[in-house]
């Protein structure tokens, strides 16, 4: 494409303190965190409490960088609707292929209903700080993300209710 795919990744500004921020610190903690948990019932229960934080979490976070690209969001209108389609869809196609590969492998409740959370969510966030810093060219690759994620919110909301109750019920 020569000179004009000319993407600077600033990789020490943007990229690295993101990847450090949402990758290696929460990992560094979370393992701190099991390993006090091994010796502690205080602990334990505070993990507990923690769990029911990043649903909350995630939609501030999803607000606020909804918030800062509403511009970019309001100028790719027609792009959404059809993202919206497709991002629903993978959802349905993740909840069958979740419950498919529990049938074939035999796989308890639980284990095929976390194989098919597993599928359904992806990790967005990861690649944001990435998008944010290619051209203005690519803009939309934002816009594409935050939707994304905005359509997988929603659809664990959906997924805690339907996955248990419907697809793959206790038996």
């Amino acid at each position: 494409m020569g000179n004009q795919f000319d993407v600077n990744l600033e990789l020490g500004r943007h990229l690295l303190p993101a990847f450090g921020g949402l990758i290696i610190v929460p990992l560094i903690l979370a393992f701190l965190t099991e390993k006090r948990a091994e010796n502690s019932r205080k602990v334990t229960g505070f993990i507990r409490f923690m769990g029911l934080i990043p649903v909350p979490l995630l939609t501030v976070v999803l607000f606020i960088i909804t918030m800062t690209q509403v511009s970019q969001i309001t100028s790719t209108g027609p792009l959404i609707w059809p993202l919206m389609i497709v991002f629903s869809t993978y959802l349905l196609a993740a909840a069958l292929v979740g419950k498919a590969l529990r049938w074939v492998f035999r796989l308890p409740v639980e284990t095929g209903r976390t194989v098919t959370f597993s599928l359904g969510t992806r990790n967005s966030f990861v690649v944001l700080p990435l998008a944010l810093s290619m051209p203005e060219a690519w803009a939309a690759a934002v816009v594409v993300i935050v939707v994304q994620s905005l359509v997988e919110l929603f659809g664990m909301m959906l997924y805690l209710r339907w996955v248990p109750s419907r697809l793959l019920p206790n038996t």
